[in-house]
């Protein structure tokens, strides 16, 4: 019996051998791939444990910052192992932190409590514009410094530095920055903040601040705040990257509208039309231009055609980028003068659109001139066919931007853009 268990010993261990051998033959032991954790929660009150929505989560190390959501829950994930500190803030609570090890393929679970400050908050203190500023942009932005424990500020834009004549009031504001529309231009103004949470409101931000604004909205392009055209002085905007010319091109002889306008390019004449046929319109609002006038009788985009050396009939690479700088915002092009309702201007871009309505060469049912007061158009060097081009349109009763592509017949404003 003896002899006969030994036999199967010997035969056991010649087996696992075996096995051994057989699993280094293709080198190392495979191993388990590194695999990140994660981190879930939920962000709760101190006092009753009522979820806390919109509170931001990030860990240090950083990794991903996130925001509880209506019933207090967060998630982070992809975390790779080890030890981080979750911090969480929100404002109108004092900041709280938790440890927390991550380990791989595994999700830590955290409730996160945040408890109210049991004081007012601390005293606010202004930022910008700078106390005494003057040819401040318009409109400004005003920025003050986070009060602690605050969950609301109050703003108040007056005339005087005893605010018994307030231009602005708004309270539960939650940011630490806001833009005031509707200021007039060359004036000054006086600003000041409080902060208020549960438990009170500061005094007012002290010393009261004060600024002047500029004689224009918007900046002028730095290095060409103007440009002399054919006796014409035409003043620059910077909108984001772009520099643009703030006035529709005015430059041409006028023609009576009976007619189109024609290529007189070998005897260096430019035709215009001015509304209704007065030359006062032109002055007011540039002239109107048919495409082919417009882009001097060439196809190409971005062609200087009538524009300034150095300057270009935008294309529709160019005027998309200006509608993403001002937000797809008509009102944001349109002059503080033009526009009602909804449809006000409030030309925080700078670029001073007028609705100067459009023309087309006279006909027997028509006057040739339409909707001024009411909308304008002006043209993109970017053409569809050969009988249609570009055109950015504005009206007076929204704040939309409508981009299309109209009958190069149709005589239309012309804005240029700096190349």
């Amino acid at each position: 019996m003896k002899k006969k268990l030994a036999q199967i010993f010997i035969i056991l261990i010649s087996v696992i051998g075996i096995s051994m051998t057989g699993c280094n033959k293709s080198g190392n032991n495979p191993t388990q791939a590194n695999i990140n954790g994660s981190i879930q929660g939920k962000v709760t009150s101190s006092v009753d444990g009522s979820a806390i929505s919109g509170a931001t989560i990030q860990t240090n190390p950083a990794t991903s910052i996130v925001l509880s959501d209506a019933s207090g829950n967060f998630s982070i994930t992809g975390i790779p192992s080890g030890a981080y500190n979750v911090e969480t803030y929100k404002i109108g609570f004092l900041n709280n932190s938790i440890n927390v090890t991550i380990s791989s393929g595994k999700t830590s679970t955290v409730t996160i409590p945040l408890s109210e400050p049991v004081t007012t908050p601390t005293a606010v203190t202004l930022s910008s514009p700078g106390n005494d500023s003057t040819n401040v942009t318009m409109p400004p932005t005003l920025t003050w410094n986070p009060s602690s424990g605050a969950s609301s500020y109050t703003l108040q834009v007056s005339i005087s530095s005893t605010f018994d004549s307030l231009v602005y009031n708004r309270s539960g504001l939650t940011g630490t920055s806001y833009q005031i529309n509707g200021l007039n231009l060359s004036s000054t103004y006086y600003w000041r903040v409080n902060a208020t949470n549960n438990f009170g409101t500061t005094d007012w931000s002290s010393p009261v601040w004060s600024f002047t604004t500029s004689d224009i909205y918007g900046s002028p392009c730095p290095g060409t705040p103007a440009v002399t055209y054919a006796g014409t002085v035409y003043n620059t905007v910077q909108i984001g990257s772009q520099c643009w010319l703030r006035e529709n091109l005015n430059v041409g002889s006028m023609i009576v509208n009976i007619s189109s306008q024609s290529n007189n390019n070998n005897n260096n004449i430019i035709e215009k039309y001015c509304y209704n046929n007065n030359p006062a319109n032109c002055d007011n609002y540039g002239g109107l231009y048919q495409w082919d006038e417009a882009m001097e009788y060439s196809t190409a985009e971005k062609t200087q055609g009538i524009c300034p050396n150095g300057w270009h009939i935008p294309s529709l690479a160019e005027i998309s980028t200006l509608r993403s700088a001002i937000h797809n915002n008509g009102n944001a092009l349109k002059d503080v003068t033009q526009g009602s309702g909804i449809g006000t201007g409030t030309n925080s871009s700078g670029f001073s659109a007028l609705l100067a309505g459009y023309g087309n060469t006279k006909s027997s049912t028509s006057s040739g001139f339409s909707s001024l007061g009411d909308n304008t158009s002006f043209w993109g060097s970017t053409q569809y066919d050969a009988t249609t081009a570009l055109g950015l349109y504005l009206t007076s009763y929204d704040g939309s931007i409508a981009l299309g592509y109209y009958g190069k017949s149709s005589a239309f404003s012309v804005r240029c853009i700096k190349n």
